[in-house]
């Protein structure tokens, strides 16, 4: 137990308490063990507080996942970007194949035309030809 002075200075007579605690009185708001509660007031500031930090803190970690998010997403549009470039020189160069394909069919068609020409022509004048010789036979048939 501890020790109590139980006299006043200056010469006042001695005065006795009768509870086991000298000086302190219980808090009217106490909790279990030696805890002391606080004032509503004060609870209530605090609650209010840690529900301010909680939201604040799930903001910035949505801000967070917000800016992750979004440099994922340019990385994306990144890859998507040069992809449709490299789509785009392969799409020219098909287009340059293609008018070079139908420029070089358009060259083969006039050469089989010409070609075609040529051949009716040797047609002609082999049977002009075949004639000739079969009226030269004929006539050393006839004069021999």
């Amino acid at each position: 137990m501890p020790l109590v002075k139980t006299t006043k200075l200056a010469g006042s007579t001695a005065k006795r308490r009768t509870s086991p605690e000298p000086t302190r009185q219980a808090a009217p708001h106490a909790v279990r063990g030696t805890r002391v509660r606080k004032p509503e007031k004060s609870v209530a500031k605090d609650k209010v507080s840690e529900r301010v930090a909680a939201a604040t803190e799930q903001l910035a970690s949505g801000l967070t996942e917000a800016s992750a998010a979004a440099e994922e997403l340019r990385r994306s549009m990144e890859q998507i970007s040069a992809g449709a470039e490299e789509a785009a020189g392969a799409s020219q160069e098909q287009l340059a194949a293609i008018k070079q394909i139908a420029a070089n069919l358009t060259l083969a068609r006039s050469e089989a035309d010409n070609s075609r020409r040529r051949t009716e022509g040797a047609q002609v004048l082999l049977a002009e030809t075949a004639t000739q010789i079969g009226a030269s036979v004929q006539a050393i048939e006839k004069n021999s």
